[in-house]
């Protein structure tokens, strides 16, 4: 039995998943063209004071280049977690047995902007960079930051919100209009303490402004705000994560065969993340220097 399930706290609706192994030709998995569902499990999410229970659904499936057909997964709404808390997994499958989990979801993280000025007004700022300082909950063992913008777009319907997630740095490809790299943060371990920070770089934000914002969505946009967003990974889905992108050398070849799982009775990985956010309000007009 395979299990697989990330609980989070950004919404009310929780998702279960369970298949069956198989077999493949020639030892590819890339030649299974099949998803083998397990349709006949009872599946419980518990705490220490509540009980959900689980009831089978089909979510659409986005992407259907392998699988054509639609997820069959077991669903419970409302379901909102409560941060620092354990829950307890239960499949119980007549043909398959039972496979059991825990997770526990990361507490409530603080968050805070360093040298907020270089959104607010890059050109003149005079700071190179800016970025997040985050206290992690001490269940996280990793974590995740975002930079999102928001601004008001004029369309032919009329305004229109937009968001756009703000990188890292944006670096030139060639010398052609919009081919850029966007690098953006990327998961990372927890180190000893509970703080952490994120950097992004000043002309980053200018070369999004530039080349991305005004470019696409004209100079007259009316600026909202900077929404900075941190998930906290739990320890088993930080884990699952690790075991296939924790080594970034494109040099190295693995030799050894990664795999993680914490299903006693199953294989797959039951995990937990926090999703945090604050807001800070932009001006609407960011000051461009005059052209030279």
């Amino acid at each position: 039995m395979v299990v697989y399930s990330v609980l989070t706290t950004d919404r009310d609706t929780q998702y279960v998943r369970v298949y069956c192994t198989y077999n493949p030709s020639g030892n590819d998995p890339l030649t299974n063209h099949d998803e083998i569902p397990v349709t006949d499990a009872n599946v419980t999410i518990s705490s220490d004071s509540a009980l959900y229970q689980f009831q089978k659904t089909v979510v659409q499936r986005v992407d259907k280049s392998r699988y054509a057909s639609d997820i069959v997964a077991y669903m419970s709404s409302p379901f909102r977690l409560a941060r620092g808390k354990t829950y307890r997994l239960t499949v119980t499958s007549p043909t398959l047995g039972t496979a059991t989990a825990t997770t526990t979801v990361p507490g409530a993280a603080s968050i805070s902007a360093i040298n907020f000025i270089a959104l607010a007004d890059p050109y003149y700022a005079r700071v190179q960079g800016y970025g997040l300082d985050v206290i992690l909950s001490p269940q996280a063992k990793a974590f995740l930051t975002r930079i999102y913008v928001d601004y008001l777009a004029s369309t032919p319907q009329g305004w229109q919100l937009k968001r756009r997630q703000i990188p890292v740095v944006m670096k030139p490809l060639s010398r052609y209009m919009g081919t850029w790299d966007f690098i953006y943060p990327v998961v990372k371990r927890r180190g000893v303490g509970p703080s952490e920070t994120q950097g992004f770089t000043t002309g980053g934000w200018i070369n999004m402004l530039e080349n991305v914002i005004w470019l696409y969505d004209g100079a007259g946009v009316t600026f909202q705000q900077a929404v900075f967003y941190l998930i906290q990974f739990d320890e088993a889905l930080y884990n699952y994560y690790g075991v296939a992108n924790i080594s970034r050398d494109k040099y190295s070849v693995r030799i050894d065969e990664p795999d993680f799982s914490n299903i006693q009775g199953g294989v797959g990985v039951f995990g937990s993340s926090g999703v945090d956010s604050i807001a800070y309000a932009l001006p609407e007009t960011i000051t461009r220097p005059p052209p030279k």
